[in-house]
């Protein structure tokens, strides 16, 4: 399934992420100007209702979310650190099922893109967030 930029998620991981700044490409500047929608959602950092999200995302029709960028579509950055990574895989893996992500890393601006895609089945609890 190809979810827009960045690699088709094709694997079944039970909570697998990859992280990688490889794929994204020159295509972000074109996603800002897009603007967040159905499928995309711009976030300044992530706090308590970030796996929330992941949820809805995960039951629609997946989709993918840019930490680091403000609503107004401006790269502000974020806390680019090994604790904002883990906190992201922890939410993942707190759903029941788990999410299964591909984060890509965009060092030089701290950002982070996150890709969701769409579950089979539901998912009906983020254990220990909710």
């Amino acid at each position: 399934m190809d979810i827009g930029i960045g690699p088709p998620i094709t694997e079944e991981p039970s909570h697998t992420t990859w992280h990688t700044d490889r794929y994204l490409g020159g295509s972000a500047a074109l996603v800002l100007e897009e603007g967040e929608g159905y499928t995309l959602e711009f976030k300044q950092n992530i706090n308590t209702d970030f796996s929330k999200e992941l949820v809805a995302f995960a039951n629609a029709s997946g989709g993918r979310i840019f930490i680091g960028v403000d609503d107004h579509n401006r790269v502000v950055g974020c806390d680019f650190s090994n604790a904002l990574f883990s906190k992201i895989d922890t939410m993942a893996a707190a759903c029941d099922p788990p999410v299964a992500i591909f984060i890509e890393k965009l060092p030089d601006k701290k950002l982070v893109f996150i890709y969701l895609k769409e579950q089979t089945d539901p998912i009906v609890v983020v254990r220990g967030f909710i």
